[in-house]
């Protein structure tokens, strides 16, 4: 019965993204279900192909429009939104159960990766993996990140090393902020994968950065002005 309501889930879920599109900073992955992301502001779409021997393909190709077919034909990966569609970058690597949080322009993402405690020493199970330009940078496995084996809990579907907080995703600085299960506080520069500590001089900068660009920008147009 569980699996049923997970196929159905999965399927509603895929009619949604594939008729409407997905916009914002993140899609819920889901397996064997192609997504698409569009990044408007800078004219491009992510597309996650589908595998044509899969599932989701056999079930469900024959109700796609043409255009649809030929979209999720292609490579994953990032391509500008025109006719036809302009690769930037493809990803290699199989997206995972999970959560995709993408930077501004879709150039850099991390991957969250949902793990069932069915899964052999889950504690080596990689839970972080940071993209940029479709190449895998970094990645980090439970036990990079909760200090105590102990701490971890496993339930009937997953296996929580995270804190009950909420992550924090800030596009605008590339962050990506979250609480593990001990109660420590981590963040990444999603472009680097690289551990941030919140005190440090370099987080600062970075939170002055758009400030700093703004005035940039306004001094160049004044220059033009004039």
């Amino acid at each position: 019965m569980k699996k049923v309501i997970a196929v159905l889930l999965s399927f509603c879920f895929g009619v949604f993204v594939l008729a409407n599109g997905a916009r914002g900073d993140s899609i819920i992955v889901f397996p064997g279900v192609p997504w698409e992301v569009e990044f408007k502001e800078y004219g491009r779409v992510f597309i996650m192909a589908v595998d044509i021997d899969g599932w989701w393909w056999n079930n469900h190709s024959a109700s796609l429009e043409p255009q649809q077919k030929e979209r999720l034909q292609m490579p994953s990966g990032l391509y500008y939104n025109t006719k036809p569609l302009m690769n930037i970058y493809h990803v290699d690597e199989e997206f995972e159960w999970g959560t995709v949080f993408f930077s501004n322009d879709g150039h850099y993402f991390v991957q969250m990766v949902r793990v069932h405690p069915s899964e052999p020493n889950f504690l080596n199970h990689e839970v972080l993996r940071f993209f940029a330009g479709g190449q895998l940078v970094a990645s980090y496995q439970i036990s990079d990140l909760v200090r105590s084996s102990h701490a971890v809990r496993a339930s009937t579907s997953i296996v929580h090393w995270r804190g009950a907080g909420q992550i924090e995703h800030d596009q605008q600085l590339g962050l990506l902020s979250l609480e593990t299960i001990e109660g420590r506080a981590l963040t990444f520069d999603i472009t680097t994968g690289e551990k941030i500590n919140p005190d440090s001089i370099r987080y600062r900068l970075l939170g002055i950065m758009p400030e700093l660009e703004a005035l940039f920008r306004r001094v160049l147009s004044d220059r033009d002005v004039q």
